[in-house]
């Protein structure tokens, strides 16, 4: 079976010496990742994102690689608007990912980054933990499996045979609604 593809799009502070100071955490969460869901994940990994150029150019990349989910990683204090030009441009879903370690920032910059995404409408799907923990890597083992589902789905369609069912309106597809919800073409078949 092949691996799904995962982006894992590292955002970062723009600010040097903050990212300087804070690199040696960068490294080991990025690091962590790796080892936790590289058996599982073809993962394609960004050098820490520091402009909005990088962010547009590792998310083009994403897109033409055709992945299942792209993951905002956010190991410390970042630049939110990264994550928010990523969504902006994004084909695949998005998760974004943080931790809980003090020193890093990764909550509250979780928290503003989250904030951006809802602002500008994007669904925000969000983990935050211990990559070690087995709670923590099934949530987000679940999201790039539902992600995939989706992308799968929005690249088919299908074909209805005959009409309602005992002319019950609720059982009727709403075609529209389903290209919409699912990205799904449909096709009126006939016997």
């Amino acid at each position: 079976m092949q691996k799904l593809k995962v982006a894992l799009l590292t955002i970062a502070e723009s600010r040097e010496n903050f990212y300087r100071q804070r690199k040696a955490i960068v490294t080991e969460e990025c690091g962590i990742f790796e080892r936790v869901f590289s058996k599982r994940f073809a993962i394609i990994q960004s050098a820490p994102i520091k402009t909005l150029q990088q962010a547009l150019e590792w998310t083009d990349r994403s897109n033409a690689e055709n992945v299942d989910a792209i993951i905002i990683f956010v190991p410390v204090w970042a630049s939110p608007n990264l994550a928010a030009k990523i969504a902006e441009s994004a084909i695949a879903p998005i998760l974004v990912l943080g931790n809980l370690r003090p020193e890093s920032s990764s909550l509250g910059c979780m928290l503003a980054v989250t904030g951006a995404m809802e602002q500008i409408r994007h669904p925000v799907h969000r983990v935050i933990g211990d990559m070690n923990d087995k709670a923590i890597q099934w949530k987000v083992l679940d999201f790039v499996f539902a992600a995939h589902a989706k992308n799968q789905i929005r690249r088919s369609n299908y074909c209805i045979f005959g009409g309602r069912s005992l002319g019950i309106v609720s059982t009727q597809a709403d075609f529209s609604e389903w290209g919409h919800d699912f990205g799904v073409e449909c096709d009126q078949g006939s016997v």
